[in-house]
């Protein structure tokens, strides 16, 4: 019983942290194939240029495709889920087949609110808590990387593609295998900790560990994947318009700005808590 008991554990992780690293490998694959093209046309249409021209130009260029390698590797993720969807019965994109669901249209004012919650709370407090500056640095330059490609890509890109595909690697997919094998509370930590820790830089994995974790008992609470893409959407959405009109909320109010967030992030959590007890204590 306890070797059974070991290798549904096992199988659970393995299952788990499948499409998580799938959605990495292609992220990686799409870089490689975007490289050797920008390189290929760069090479091509630059004979004669120095070496280190050449580099800054590659670089560039690497840049401002950044939302576009984003978008691609979100279709090619969702299609391959969708094909694995339909091949085998095994595989859902909901919490529990047991549990009842919250209604996704009735829910959608909480769900809004929650992803402004979680966005003013994260800005809120890494605005006002200490944060080595190469953390900050480090993810100043992938959001730089992210508005070069201008607005309607990052619509596409960051809004809409990135939020489906991650909410159903991590939340549809990984969040469910755990829980074969493990405590509720132990999939929602692991699940969100692969979400932080494949988001690279320092500062972002922090900062998509703690989303993770709301963006799990989103999941969990509600019983459809639909709702942390909302969430998902929504905390991206308010990341695209500070950034593309360069507006900031001040540091100094930090301790009212996550004050605020928390507010809006607890309430409506309580409030589907309260409407679907059963989607919260089941494990």
């Amino acid at each position: 019983m306890q070797k059974m008991g070991k290798m549904k554990k096992t199988a659970a992780l393995v299952m788990g942290i499948a499409f998580p690293l799938l959605h990495i490998v292609l992220q990686r694959m799409v870089y490689v194939v975007f490289y050797w093209v920008i390189y290929s046309i760069k090479r091509a249409s630059s004979q004669g240029v120095s070496e280190e021209i050449l580099s800054n130009q590659m670089q560039a260029a690497l840049n401002n495709s950044s939302v576009w390698r984003v978008s691609v590797t979100a279709l090619i993720f969702l299609l391959v889920s969708a094909l694995l969807l339909s091949r085998t019965r095994k595989i859902t994109l909901n919490a529990d087949e047991r549990v009842a669901r919250i209604n996704i249209i009735s829910a959608l004012p909480c769900l809004l609110l929650i992803g402004l919650g979680l966005y003013l709370t994260l800005d809120g407090l890494f605005k006002g808590l200490p944060v080595p500056r190469e953390w900050v640095e480090g993810a100043s330059k992938s959001a730089s990387r992210l508005s070069a490609a201008g607005f309607s890509a990052q619509i596409i890109g960051v809004f809409i593609l990135a939020p489906i595909a991650e909410e159903i690697a991590y939340r549809g997919l990984c969040l469910p295998y755990l829980r074969r094998g493990f405590a509720l509370p132990a999939a929602v930590i692991f699940q969100a900790a692969l979400f932080g820790f494949f988001h690279g830089e320092k500062l972002q994995m922090i900062y998509a560990f703690a989303a993770g974790l709301i963006l799990g008992v989103v999941f969990i609470i509600c019983g459809s994947v639909w709702a942390p893409i909302i969430v998902h959407m929504v905390f991206n959405g308010i990341g695209i318009v500070f950034m593309s009109t360069r507006i900031s909320l001040h540091s100094g109010f930090w301790i009212a700005t996550s004050g605020i967030g928390l507010i809006l992030l607890i309430l409506p959590l309580r409030y589907l808590l309260l409407k679907k007890p059963d989607c919260a204590i089941d494990t």
